[in-house]
């Protein structure tokens, strides 16, 4: 059911790091900046739900132009799809020095918040990154991390229940965005 024209097309124009595109903590930055700006409070929001938001917008993206905005790996966790390296940094688990120091001169946690410390961005998104999120936020910033949870459960076959934390390929994003319509995702959502 995967294409490999669309897996070459992924490495098209991308940095290459062992064969597959590397993460762009600069866009992630970007990305970030965006949903705290449109779905937070006061320069701060929800890790949870960040995390639920940029996964939104990166599979829309997909869905839509088959790539990804910040090139991250994607993971099930116990609530749900998240950006693996996005969670990282939050959690300041990451080991490379200068992606945590670039991410630290941007945010800093408090508590469950992740808090924007410089709220101007010197990059922004392209059109098409920003056209991505401007649709998938208008739709999804006002629910709560919680109702966020429970919405990826539902329309997001790619998730597999899991106590630790299973990896999502784009192969399982590919074939679980290309077999749902919007239809299907409207009645999933209001059943959730």
């Amino acid at each position: 059911m995967f294409n490999e024209g669309v897996a070459a097309a992924l490495l098209k124009n991308s940095e290459l790091e062992g064969g597959k595109p590397s993460f762009n903590e600069v866009v992630a930055v970007a990305l970030c900046k965006k949903v705290i700006s449109v779905a937070g409070k006061e320069n701060r929001i929800n890790y949870t739900k960040l995390l639920k938001l940029v996964y939104l917008i990166e599979r829309q993206m997909y869905e839509s132009f088959r790539e990804f905005i910040t090139n991250d790996d994607f993971v099930s966790m116990p609530y749900g799809p998240v950006p693996s390296t996005l969670c990282n940094l939050i959690r300041g688990e990451i080991y490379n020095d200068s992606i945590l120091e670039y991410w630290k001169e941007n945010f800093t946690t408090d508590g469950y918040d992740l808090v924007d410390k410089k709220v101007e961005n010197e990059k922004k998104l392209n059109n098409k990154q920003n056209l991505v999120a401007d649709k998938t936020l208008l739709f999804f910033k006002d629910y709560n991390w919680r109702e966020l949870v429970d919405i990826l459960h539902e329309i997001c076959p790619e998730y597999k229940e899991t106590a630790g934390s299973i990896p999502i390929t784009v192969e399982d994003i590919h074939n679980s965005v290309s077999s749902l319509t919007a239809e299907d995702i409207a009645r999933k959502i209001e059943s959730a």
